[in-house]
């Protein structure tokens, strides 16, 4: 992981990452495996979720944008569920 500085307009200081392939790869894989959930990852790694969601994106072959996961769809209501 590559770890780079840069100045925002607001003058606050932002760590830039890049992560490698292999990486994504391997969170998206965890998360088809039902090994893992979006939020976890983008917890774990100081991403955000939407990072995440790009990364399934462009490395799952069968989950993709526009398309709902009714498994997905209830891993989220159950977490919802434990949160209240």
């Amino acid at each position: 992981m590559e770890t780079k500085k840069r100045n925002t307009s607001l003058g606050n200081w932002k760590r830039n990452r890049s992560f490698s392939e292999g990486i994504k790869k391997k969170c998206v894989r965890d998360i088809e495996q039902n090994l893992s959930i979006v939020i976890e990852i983008s917890r774990e790694y100081e991403v955000s979720r939407s990072a995440v969601y790009n990364w399934i994106y462009q490395y799952s072959s069968h989950l993709k944008k526009g398309v709902t996961s009714i498994r997905n769809f209830f891993q989220h209501r159950d977490l919802i569920f434990m949160l209240n």
